[in-house]
């Protein structure tokens, strides 16, 4: 057996990672959460404990995910990131298409996800922590700061990982050049 697929470390990746830095968050308003998160780093930790962290880890991840989708993403849409030109889903019926398709999900969107997914998640911890829970910024600057400087990096990343996506999947998809759906136009430059 060969360890993770690309797919399955980049499913990992883009929920599981994230999820853990949610439920992480979630110690800070939640004291059964601050419980088995603390069962499972002490000495004594079980399986159980382990496996429902991680369970918890993917479960959040996927609705993390899901809030990413519906405001970061809106977000960087209504900002200036194109949508997909009209795409025919029947070309994905070519085994070469299809091999396209997938390595650009897992070579380029999947990084998109990861950087949406964990932004969305340090912001949850940023505002748990400094806003719910009430640490002070002034005793914890660094780490405030170090939060903000990374969720800005992560959208950022986010966008532009977003715009590669789109890209991608307008080179292998597109019905044709012209003809996008709603939304602004996807403009690929030529590298020349």
């Amino acid at each position: 057996m060969g360890g993770l697929s690309p797919l399955d470390f980049g499913l990992f990746m883009a929920y599981i990672l994230p999820g853990f830095v949610a439920v992480f968050a979630l110690t800070y308003i939640s004291p059964w959460a601050r419980q088995v998160f603390n069962l499972v780093l002490s000495k004594d930790s079980s399986v159980g404990a382990t496996f429902i962290i991680f369970l918890a880890a993917l479960a959040i991840g996927i609705i993390v995910s899901a809030l990413r989708g519906l405001v970061l993403d809106a977000i960087q849409f209504k900002s200036g990131v194109s949508r997909l030109p009209q795409i025919n889903l029947g070309k994905i019926r070519d085994p070469n298409v299809l091999s396209a398709f997938k390595e650009a999900i897992n070579n380029v969107y999947r990084f998109s996800q990861f950087y949406g997914n964990m932004a969305v998640a340090l912001t949850m911890l940023l505002a748990f922590k400094f806003i719910i829970a009430g640490d002070s910024i002034a005793s914890s600057w660094a780490v405030f700061t170090c939060l903000v400087i990374t969720i800005v990096a992560l959208v950022v990343s986010h966008r532009r990982q977003l715009k590669e996506t789109y890209v991608a999947m307008s080179k292998i998809l597109a019905e044709s050049i012209s003809a996008p759906t709603e939304g602004p136009e996807i403009h690929v430059a030529e590298k020349g």
